[in-house]
Protein backbone atom coordinates (compact mmCIF):
# COMPACT_ATOMS: atom_id res chain seq x y z
CA UNK A 1 0.00 0.00 0.00
CA UNK A 2 1.03 3.99 -0.85
CA UNK A 3 1.46 5.96 2.13
CA UNK A 4 2.45 9.46 1.65
CA UNK A 5 5.39 10.49 3.62
CA UNK A 6 3.49 13.10 5.41
CA UNK A 7 0.90 10.19 6.38
CA UNK A 8 1.08 7.82 8.99
CA UNK A 9 0.22 4.18 7.71
CA UNK A 10 -2.32 3.73 10.42
CA UNK A 11 -4.11 7.22 9.26
CA UNK A 12 -3.61 5.86 5.69
CA UNK A 13 -5.55 2.55 6.72
CA UNK A 14 -8.84 4.57 8.26
CA UNK A 15 -8.27 7.38 5.07
CA UNK A 16 -9.31 3.99 2.96
CA UNK A 17 -11.29 2.64 4.91
CA UNK A 18 -13.78 5.75 4.91
CA UNK A 19 -12.86 5.99 1.18
CA UNK A 20 -14.02 2.45 1.02
CA UNK A 21 -17.79 3.11 2.89
CA UNK A 22 -18.07 5.99 0.82
CA UNK A 23 -21.46 5.44 -1.56
CA UNK A 24 -20.24 5.69 -5.23
CA UNK A 25 -21.48 8.80 -5.61
CA UNK A 26 -20.22 10.21 -2.91
CA UNK A 27 -16.84 9.15 -4.02
CA UNK A 28 -17.51 10.51 -7.41
CA UNK A 29 -18.41 13.90 -5.96
CA UNK A 30 -15.17 13.96 -4.53
CA UNK A 31 -13.11 12.65 -6.68
CA UNK A 32 -13.18 16.36 -8.77
CA UNK A 33 -12.08 18.36 -5.28
CA UNK A 34 -8.87 15.76 -4.79
CA UNK A 35 -8.15 16.63 -8.32
CA UNK A 36 -8.54 20.45 -7.87
CA UNK A 37 -6.06 19.42 -4.20
CA UNK A 38 -3.38 17.62 -6.38
CA UNK A 39 -3.19 20.73 -9.00
CA UNK A 40 -2.61 23.20 -6.54
CA UNK A 41 -0.31 21.54 -4.39
CA UNK A 42 2.03 20.64 -7.36
CA UNK A 43 1.60 24.54 -8.58
CA UNK A 44 2.67 25.13 -5.14
CA UNK A 45 5.70 23.00 -5.72
CA UNK A 46 6.59 24.55 -8.75
CA UNK A 47 6.06 28.00 -7.53
CA UNK A 48 8.24 27.10 -4.47
CA UNK A 49 10.91 25.57 -6.78
CA UNK A 50 11.24 28.39 -9.27
CA UNK A 51 10.08 31.61 -7.13
CA UNK A 52 10.68 33.82 -9.89
CA UNK A 53 7.91 31.79 -12.32
CA UNK A 54 4.72 33.91 -13.62
CA UNK A 55 1.78 32.64 -12.85
CA UNK A 56 1.63 31.40 -16.58
CA UNK A 57 5.06 29.96 -16.28
CA UNK A 58 3.68 27.92 -13.33
CA UNK A 59 1.38 26.37 -15.39
CA UNK A 60 3.12 25.60 -18.42
CA UNK A 61 5.46 23.51 -15.73
CA UNK A 62 2.76 21.70 -14.27
CA UNK A 63 1.53 20.87 -18.22
CA UNK A 64 4.93 19.38 -18.61
CA UNK A 65 4.59 17.08 -15.68
CA UNK A 66 1.55 15.95 -16.90
CA UNK A 67 2.23 16.01 -20.44
CA UNK A 68 5.57 15.98 -21.47
CA UNK A 69 7.62 19.09 -22.58
CA UNK A 70 7.05 18.20 -25.79
CA UNK A 71 3.67 18.15 -25.88
CA UNK A 72 3.43 21.56 -24.10
CA UNK A 73 6.43 22.88 -26.37
CA UNK A 74 3.95 22.02 -29.82
CA UNK A 75 0.70 22.58 -28.15
CA UNK A 76 1.20 25.52 -25.63
CA UNK A 77 3.78 27.51 -26.72
CA UNK A 78 3.49 27.11 -29.98
CA UNK A 79 -0.08 28.79 -29.93
CA UNK A 80 1.49 31.37 -27.44
CA UNK A 81 4.05 32.62 -29.66
CA UNK A 82 1.26 32.75 -32.71
CA UNK A 83 -0.40 35.38 -30.54
CA UNK A 84 2.31 37.47 -30.22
Amino acid sequence: MYVPRDTTPEAMRVQIEIWRRMTPEQRSLLAPQLCEDVRRNAMAGIQARHPGYSEEEVRLALYELIHGKEVVDRVWRKRANQSC
